[in-house]
């Protein structure tokens, strides 16, 4: 695995256009799962291995498996009307960290549905790309500075999603993917898994009032590189999300939870082997 060195902005550096920059490349991870017309949940786009797949939080990966027939629906596009069916039988589902006999906001609870059929992934890889895990940027030398960076969370809040358009007499659902700013607050490890906690704004500065939908999308690190000798900004994924907290400070921010670097580099890894 290429370890990669995190550089230093030279004075004058447009941060808050290169952040942006690298929220948009972010969302070319992004996917959603719906199932019965709802947002059940989010996932990232990645490769590992040679395997190209979804990683996403068990205890949505497990939905479908639910569902009559195991179907659902893989919604990857924000700005035009799109349908890629599929069933549990073009996945194989490798659990990280199984959600089942624990609280949910304790962990694990972390997923890999790495792709079999050869039609779904030639439909997410015209659109989309798949974000390489294979490649670990080092950061731990700069966890002192974590609070101070600008940390971001990816996925399709199931609240924000429109459900009221019909195209050709078709029920249309639309997902809306957000990328939302969050307060670093922890890293920690426990029992093999590390985890982190940010904090989010809730209902306030057009940040959405529930996080449900979320779940199983992408926790998000700007970090710099050096290209044709300037430094840029590219999105680091960081971890997973699998839960949030309830609302606090008169409602208006919650606590997010999800697994960290060491889980999605390293047991994944373990997990596929």
């Amino acid at each position: 695995m290429q370890n990669t060195n995190l550089i230093k902005a030279p004075p004058g550096f447009d941060f808050d256009h290169s952040l942006e920059e690298a929220q948009k490349l972010a969302s070319n991870y992004a996917v959603a799962f719906v199932v019965d017309d709802k947002v059940i949940g989010s996932g990232t786009l990645v490769k590992v291995r040679g395997m190209y797949g979804i990683l996403t939080a068990h205890h949505v990966a497990i939905v479908p498996s639910k569902k009559k027939g195991e179907r659902f629906n893989i919604c990857f596009r924000e700005n035009a009307a799109h349908e890629l069916k599929v069933t549990t039988s073009q996945f194989h589902h490798f659990v990280v960290g199984s959600s089942r006999n624990h609280l949910e906001h304790t962990g694990p609870d972390l997923s890999f549905l790495m792709i079999t059929d050869p039609k779904v992934y030639s439909s997410l890889s015209s659109i989309k790309s798949f974000f390489p895990l294979d490649e670990e940027w080092q950061t731990a030398a700069y966890a002192d500075k974590f609070p101070q960076m600008q940390w971001s969370i990816c996925g399709c809040p199931e609240e924000l999603t429109d459900t009221s358009q019909t195209l050709r007499g078709r029920h249309l659902v639309r997902c809306c993917c957000i990328h939302a700013e969050a307060r670093f607050l922890s890293l920690r490890t426990r029992k093999d898994f590390d985890y982190i906690r940010l904090e989010v704004h809730s209902g306030i500065h057009e940040f959405p009032e529930k996080y449900g939908g979320v779940s199983g999308g992408g926790i998000w690190l700007p970090v710099g590189k050096m290209e044709k000798d300037k430094p840029t900004y590219l999105p680091l994924l960081k971890g997973v999300i699998f839960y949030q907290s309830r609302p606090y400070s008169k409602n208006r921010k919650r606590i997010i939870i999800g697994h960290g670097p060491e889980s999605i580099y390293k047991r994944l890894v373990e997990a596929i082997s």
